[in-house]
């Protein structure tokens, strides 16, 4: 593990993916909080699921370095497809409301009633994404669950209390 660490390369990754996690929470908080141009909006909430792709990667990589078993492939194999799935889910909800909203703003009374009808039958299909999501991610974290055989292991305290922490 030490000259793993060492090697310009891992370490490069290490860095890269563990900014790449911080800047992809960023961009969550401020997609939710902030309000914003929907395109911009849209850039800055695609930042979270094509970011925390990376995070995964290194994280996965960083982790096989104390323990590489199926489950921590697993676990990263699950956090790949569920990030994938929040990138589909955002993009189907910033779809859905560009066009409805452009739909009913230029549509006369009658179907701008029927257009608001319909409007939230449509974004089940975002929620459905969604429970979908939630599905691969807790499988994620249920096969990351071998972490707590490292959490006493020579990483530093962070590490180690969030493993104590969660596992």
């Amino acid at each position: 593990m030490e000259n793993a660490l060492h090697n310009n390369s891992s370490r490069d990754l290490f860095l890269l993916s563990g900014a790449c996690g911080i800047v992809g929470t960023c961009c969550y908080v401020i997609a939710t909080t902030v309000s914003m141009n929907r395109i911009l909006s849209y850039a800055i909430a695609m930042g979270w699921p094509i970011l925390s792709i990376i995070f995964v990667f290194g994280l996965i990589r960083f982790i096989a370095l104390e323990y590489n078993g199926f489950s921590n492939q697993l676990a990263g194999l699950f956090a790949y497809i569920a990030f994938g799935l929040v990138a589909v889910m955002i993009s189907i909800q910033c779809a859905i409301e560009l066009g409805f909203d452009t739909s009913i703003a230029n549509s006369s009374s009658k179907q701008h009633e029927l257009l608001s009808m319909i409007k939230p039958a449509i974004r089940l299909v975002d929620l459905g994404v969604d429970v979908a999501w939630d599905l691969f991610i807790g499988t994620s974290l249920i096969f990351l669950s071998p972490l707590k055989k490292i959490k006493n292991s020579g990483y530093g305290g962070a590490f180690r209390l969030a493993c104590s922490r969660y596992f």
